[in-house]
C-alpha cells in the first residue's frame, strides 16, 4: 500500500497529497493526487518551504481509495512520469536544462504564490525565462523568474501535457464529439453554471447529460432540469472535442466505467425515493450555494434530507422539495469514490 502525505507550502493556503517517491539536494519529488482522486504528475518542493503531514481526513480518505485499488493513473500519465524518473539530475539547474532540452510544459509556483504554467526557454545559473501559457497559447513575450524564488515545480502534469498536444498538432482540425455547453441558472449564489459534456438522452423536461472533466474523462451521468437551463450551445469547445478525442483514442474516457451502469430519465422524486438510506449521492439545489455530496437521510413524496460530507466526513443536514432540483448525478467518479470510502468507515 502505498504511504501518503500532505505537502503544505509555507505561508499559502494550498496543499498537495502524495507518495514521496525521491529526494535530491534541497527538493522534495511527490507523486500528486489531483482534484478528481487520481494519481497525477511529479511535483518537486523546496524542503524549506514545506511541511509535510502524515495524518488527517483527508490521508484517511485516500488511503481507503489506495486499500481499494481506486487511486487510478492514466496509461499516458504512466509513460510521462517514467520518463521522468530516466532523467539524471541533482541540481535545479540541471533539471531545468532538462525540461528546457526536452520542450515540456511545466508549473511554477513561487514563494509570493504566484503560479505559472508554460514552456522555459532560457536557464541561467540564476534566472530562468518562460513563455507562460494564456488560454492554452504560449505567450509570445518570455517572462523571467528568479530560481530562488521557487518553491514547486509541476513536471508532468497531464494538462501542461495535453496543452502541449493541443498547440503542436490541432490548429487545422476539428475534433468533433457533439459536446455542448450547459449554462445553469442558480438562486444568487457563486457557483459554476456551466457544465460541458453530450447529450445522451432528453425529453420535454430533463436532460440526461454525459458529463467531462478538465481531461476529457466521463466525469457523471446527469440528469438536468431544463427549466433551470439558460442557454445550450457548441461555441468555443475546440480544445474540449481535442481532450475527448485523445481520451477515447488513448482508452481512458470512460475510466469509471460509467457507461456500463443503467440509466434513464424519471422524476426526481422517483430516482431519490428508489435510494437506499445512506446511499451515496450528488444533487444541486436551486437555492444552496454549492453541490450537495453526502448520504440519503430520509425522502417522502415532497421533499428528502442529505447529510452532506465536509472535509472528508459527514457533516450537517440539508433538506431539499424535489421542485428546486437543478441536477441529479445519477453515477459519477466523485460517488464511487465517496461509497468505497464511506462504506469502510461504517
Amino acid at each position: 500500500m502505498t504511504t501518503l502525505h500532505i505537502i503544505t507550502v509555507s505561508g499559502q493556503d494550498v496543499y498537495y497529497i502524495g507518495e514521496i517517491v525521491s529526494e535530491k539536494e534541497n527538493w522534495l519529488c511527490i507523486k500528486a493526487i489531483d482534484e478528481n482522486d487520481r494519481f497525477s504528475g511529479i511535483h518537486i518542493f523546496r524542503r524549506d518551504c514545506i511541511q509535510i503531514l502524515s495524518t488527517g481526513a483527508s490521508i484517511n480518505y485516500y488511503n481507503a481509495l489506495d486499500k481499494a485499488n481506486a487511486l487510478k493513473t492514466l496509461l499516458p500519465q504512466t509513460d510521462l512520469n517514467s520518463e521522468f524518473f530516466s532523467w539524471r539530475w541533482d541540481l535545479i539547474n540541471e533539471l531545468f536544462q532538462i525540461i528546457l532540452e526536452k520542450e515540456i510544459y511545466v508549473s511554477l509556483e513561487l514563494t509570493n504564490g504566484e503560479y505559472y504554467s508554460g514552456k522555459i526557454i532560457y536557464v541561467t545559473p540564476t534566472d530562468l525565462r518562460m513563455q507562460e501559457l494564456s488560454y492554452l497559447k504560449l505567450e509570445k513575450q518570455a517572462i523571467t523568474l528568479p530560481i530562488k524564488n521557487i518553491v514547486s515545480i509541476s513536471v508532468t502534469e497531464f494538462p501542461n501535457y495535453l496543452a502541449k498536444k493541443w498547440n503542436e498538432e490541432t490548429n487545422n482540425f476539428l475534433y468533433h464529439q457533439n459536446l455542448v455547453n450547459i449554462y445553469l441558472d442558480y438562486y444568487d449564489d457563486t457557483r459554476e453554471n456551466l457544465i460541458i459534456g453530450e447529450i445522451i438522452q432528453e425529453n420535454n423536461e430533463k436532460i440526461l447529460l454525459g458529463a467531462i472533466d478538465g481531461l476529457g474523462i466521463l466525469d457523471s451521468l446527469t440528469v438536468i432540469e431544463k427549466r433551470f437551463i439558460r442557454q445550450i450551445n457548441s461555441q468555443n469547445l475546440k480544445y474540449e472535442n481535442f481532450i475527448v478525442y485523445e481520451s477515447k483514442k488513448n482508452g481512458y474516457f470512460d475510466l469509471y466505467q460509467l457507461l456500463s451502469t443503467t440509466v434513464e430519465i424519471l422524476d426526481f422524486s422517483t430516482i431519490i425515493k428508489g435510494m437506499q438510506i445512506n446511499q451515496v449521492f450528488s444533487v444541486n439545489g436551486y437555492y444552496f450555494d454549492n453541490q450537495n455530496v453526502g448520504i440519503l437521510k430520509k425522502a417522502n413524496n415532497r421533499n428528502f434530507k442529505i447529510q452532506n460530507f465536509d472535509n472528508y466526513q459527514l457533516g450537517n443536514e440539508s433538506e431539499f422539495e424535489y421542485q428546486d432540483l437543478v441536477s441529479v448525478d445519477l453515477v459519477s467518479s466523485q460517488i464511487k469514490n465517496y461509497n468505497l470510502w464511506f462504506n469502510k468507515q461504517r
